[in-house]
C-alpha cells in the first residue's frame, strides 16, 4: 500500500465521517455592509500612508533627526488604533481578515525602513519579507472589498467516530 493511499484511509476511517451542511451567514454579509466604506477608507489612507513612508525614509537617510519620522510614526499607530477600533481584536471574526493583517504589515516596513535608514542601507531580507506579507495581504484585502461574503457559508466538521 501506497503512502498516499494509507493517508486517505487514515483520514476517512481514522478521523470519522467528514460532512458539510450550508448555515446561516446573514451576520457576516450585515457586518461587511456596515464596515465597507469605512475600510475602502482606511486602506486607501494606508496605502497613502506606505507611499510616504518610503520618501520619508529616504530623506532620514540622508538628513538625520527629521520630524517627519516621529510624525510617520505615530501617524501608524493611530492607524493600528483605527483598524483595531474597526475591525475588534483578532478574536473577532470580520469579512475583512486580510485588511486587518494589512497595517500590521505596514508598522513592520515602517520599522525595517527606519532600521535600515539609520544604518544608511537601502534593503534587507526583513524589509523585503516585510513587503511580501504587505502586499499579499493588500490584495487579499481588495478581493475582500470586492466580493461580498455569501449568505450562507459551508460549515465542515468532523465527527470523532472513537467518542460515543
Amino acid at each position: 500500500m501506497k503512502l498516499k493511499d494509507m493517508v486517505i484511509i487514515v483520514a476517512l476511517f481514522g478521523f470519522g465521517p467528514v460532512w458539510a451542511a450550508q448555515v446561516d451567514n446573514s451576520a457576516m454579509v450585515k457586518k461587511y455592509n456596515a464596515q465597507v466604506n469605512d475600510v475602502i477608507a482606511l486602506v486607501t489612507e494606508v496605502v497613502v500612508t506606505v507611499d510616504l513612508g518610503i520618501d520619508i525614509a529616504k530623506a532620514y537617510s540622508q538628513f538625520r533627526g527629521l520630524p517627519e519620522v516621529a510624525t510617520h510614526s505615530r501617524h501608524i499607530q493611530r492607524l493600528r488604533e483605527d483598524a483595531d477600533q474597526l475591525f475588534g481584536n483578532s478574536l473577532v471574526e470580520t469579512p475583512f481578515p486580510s485588511c486587518r493583517e494589512l497595517i500590521y504589515h505596514v508598522d513592520s516596513m515602517w520599522t525595517a525602513r527606519q532600521d535600515l535608514a539609520r544604518l544608511g542601507k537601502s534593503e534587507s531580507k526583513e524589509l523585503a519579507a516585510a513587503e511580501a506579507d504587505y502586499l499579499h495581504s493588500r490584495n487579499e484585502c481588495v478581493n475582500e472589498i470586492k466580493i461580498p461574503p455569501s449568505p450562507t457559508k459551508e460549515e465542515t466538521a468532523i465527527i470523532d467516530a472513537s467518542n460515543p
